[in-house]
């Protein structure tokens, strides 16, 4: 009998330290699957540095919406590979649409968005989507390719009223069959370079895909013009055509956003997980500003998961085209009034600039710029509150 009892206590033993020795080893397992679109996730309990919203033993999980292989979303992809929302309590699932009008589609799926100014627009005018502040700038990676043989092409610069350098004339872009995304900053990019020429959507025919398919369609043989965004813009096989325009040429001044699910931001368990995912959001950004060698290499991986294939040389230019705004910068344009006297901030100021020419060029209507403005659709409380507690 004593026999049996010891070889049970033994048994026991062995099997205890089996069970500590498998947790161990999954405790140190990476922190996230890098061609996955959710951060490994076990809950966590270790608060972000300086957050109160993640403080003790809270936990909380968010749905975050963006454009895979975008530099709006990057930062979350950096911060899930480093394990920063892990450490901070947060568990993400991140979620890949093709452009931001179709991600504002899908608002009743996700809790928060970076998003551009198509999804700034269509969101808040079509869906009561609410707007929290800004990621960065996003005119960088705005193109306009022609075909060197096109008209547009022969016609040369020095024809446009917004910039001389931007290829062509009213002539040779009429009838022009053009490559873009509807509602989009690439629709921007063609409205604004066509009414530098005096012209509008209506001289040109348009061919409405999204912007893979219309990079794709280009490199085809279809269309005389395509109007593309992220590192597509930079890569080798636009070599042989000719930039007609781009962002930073037609004065774009447009800028990426942070717009969160109006239901989601008024659950206060829901509004606790935006303030840390936005924290931790900044600690990304900042980051990848810092560590500019570093970033590319996690940019080349994010490329790679969106089906894109970037040599180190294009990857750095996509890291630092557009800058992220700081939490600082953020604040400050909240808090800081329009320029042209109007009663909103200056981050609501340049949106709007942006719909008013939509507006004008009959992409929107009349009206859509009240419900842009109206009440509810600006939230500053959590940017508000990160900045205080990090002063």
């Amino acid at each position: 009998m004593k026999k049996l009892t010891a070889f049970l206590l033994t048994m026991v033993m062995i099997f205890s330290l089996a069970a500590c020795g498998g947790s161990g080893s999954k405790s140190g397992s990476g922190p996230s699957d890098s061609a996955g679109s959710t951060a490994a996730g076990e809950s966590k309990s270790d608060p972000a540095e300086g957050s109160s919203a993640s403080a003790g033993d809270s936990s909380y999980s968010l749905k975050v919406a963006g454009i895979d292989g975008s530099i709006t979303l990057f930062p979350v992809y950096v911060a899930q590979e480093m394990g920063w929302f892990e450490e901070a309590g947060l568990d993400i699932e991140r979620m890949g649409f093709t452009n931001g009008p179709v991600t504002m589609e899908a608002i009743d799926t996700w809790d928060i968005s970076v998003t551009g100014v198509g999804g700034v627009l269509s969101g808040l005018i079509s869906y009561d989507a609410v707007l929290l502040g800004t990621v960065g700038t996003d005119d960088g990676t705005q193109y306009l390719f022609v075909r060197p043989d096109s008209p547009v092409a022969a016609a040369g610069k020095g024809h446009n009223s917004i910039n001389e350098e931007i290829v062509g004339d009213a002539e040779s872009w009429k009838g022009m069959s053009v490559n873009s995304t509807y509602g989009t900053v690439l629709h921007y990019l063609l409205l604004k370079t066509l009414s530098g020429f005096g012209l509008t959507i209506d001289d040109v025919v348009v061919n409405w895909m999204d912007m893979p398919t219309a990079n794709a369609s280009f490199l085809a043989g279809e269309g005389d013009a395509t109007c593309v965004s992220g590192e597509v813009s930079f890569k080798s096989d636009k070599d042989e055509f000719v930039i007609a325009s781009t962002g930073p040429l037609a004065d774009l001044g447009l800028q990426t956003n942070f717009v969160a699910n109006p239901t989601a931001i008024k659950d206060e368990e829901q509004r606790e997980a935006m303030k840390v995912f936005l924290q931790v959001f900044f600690k990304a950004a900042d980051w990848i500003s810092a560590n500019p060698e570093e970033a590319t290499k996690y940019m080349i991986q994010w490329c790679e998961y969106a089906g894109n294939t970037v040599d180190e040389e294009v990857a750095a230019l996509y890291c630092t085209v557009d800058p992220y705004y700081t939490l600082e910068d953020n604040y400050n344009a909240l808090h800081e009034a329009a320029h042209d006297g109007g009663d909103y901030c200056r981050i609501q100021e340049q949106i709007l600039g942006v719909l008013n020419f939509f507006i004008e060029t009959e992409s929107y209507q009349e009206g859509d710029d009240e419900l842009f403005l109206k009440e509810g659709h600006l939230d500053t409380s959590l940017i508000d509150e990160l900045y205080e507690e990090s002063r």
